[in-house]
């Protein structure tokens, strides 16, 4: 294995581990478990692509209060700044940059009679 290769399998293994630790850590709220049991609510239906070559690479975010979720060209370090209500994604330390770099597409439709508020979003982010 390169050396490249093995810094890039221990970045992701550090954000692997960053993420499984935030989601540990973070608090639960009704809109996490409205049912009881522990689990994250879930999209639907969800697709996530990159970004075709010669976007614009500026992030859309599509309107909330909906029954979708749509952003363009957004980073995962912003999805995931959202998913977390961080105001600073200058708080995960340690990110690779591609984090910051590689942009994606994502297309999400919530389960019928669900409107996507922020805080209903969040916890389908993550």
């Amino acid at each position: 294995m390169t050396e490249r290769r093995c810094l890039r399998a221990w970045a992701a293994a550090g954000v692997a581990g960053l993420l499984a630790a935030s989601v540990a850590a973070a608090p639960q709220t009704p809109a996490q478990s409205p049912n009881g049991t522990g689990e994250l609510p879930a999209f639907e239906v969800a697709s996530v692509k990159l970004t075709p070559p010669g976007s614009t690479g500026r992030a859309e975010i599509g309107p909330l209060g909906g029954g979708r979720y749509t952003a363009t060209s957004a980073t995962l370090m912003l999805l995931i700044s959202t998913a977390f209500g961080l105001d600073d994604a200058g708080r995960i330390l340690g990110a690779p940059d591609w984090l910051r770099s590689q942009l994606y597409d994502v297309n999400a439709k919530a389960e019928p009679g669900v409107r996507l508020t922020l805080e209903e979003l969040k916890p389908r982010l993550r």
